[in-house]
């Protein structure tokens, strides 16, 4: 299963760069789904990285992503992901983000998710799983392009963490 998403960013390379890679565990500082978020434990496998990967809280439970590659000459951050509430049947998770500088100083980001999924169920589940994460990772493409042009949240990510803190309290 493959899925891909693209958004053009009203920001420098530079900048957009520095929150998906840089910053690479915050990501639970701006996108919905994931509550919260923290360098997983270890040091950076991969030259440049800024840790060995994060640990996403999400409404799934935990995420373990482990960043696989790390290309700030060519922008390009790639990660494997697994989680114990993962489906069954899903084998192999991977993401990969490529970020391209535009004359303008805006930045073309595109996203591309690859999973293998077990067969039969790849065959029966994967068009539902495939139609739950392209709309997660839309999501994804907008709340970055929103954080990254205005420094604010998203509202998706703003009652996302509105609903957390009525529950905490």
């Amino acid at each position: 299963m493959n899925i891909r998403q693209q958004i053009t960013i009203d920001a420098p390379l530079e900048h957009v760069w520095n929150l998906v890679a840089n910053q690479f565990d915050a990501i639970g500082d701006w996108v919905s789904p994931v509550h919260s978020s923290s360098k997983r434990p270890g040091p950076a496998r991969i030259d440049g990285a800024p840790c060995a990967g994060r640990v996403c809280n999400t409404e799934m439970g935990p995420i373990t992503e482990e960043i696989t590659e790390f290309d700030a000459t060519n922008g390009v951050i790639a990660y494997s992901a697994e989680g114990e509430r993962m489906p069954f049947f899903v084998r192999t998770m991977h993401n990969r983000w490529t970020l391209k500088r535009r004359i303008d100083a805006t930045t073309d980001v595109e996203m591309h998710i690859e999973a293998r999924l077990l067969p039969p169920f790849g065959l029966l589940m994967g068009p539902i799983m495939k139609m739950q994460m392209g709309k997660m990772s839309g999501f994804a493409m907008e709340e970055i392009k929103h954080y990254a042009e205005t420094g604010r949240v998203h509202a998706r990510k703003a009652m996302a963490q509105s609903k957390a803190a009525n529950e905490a309290a």
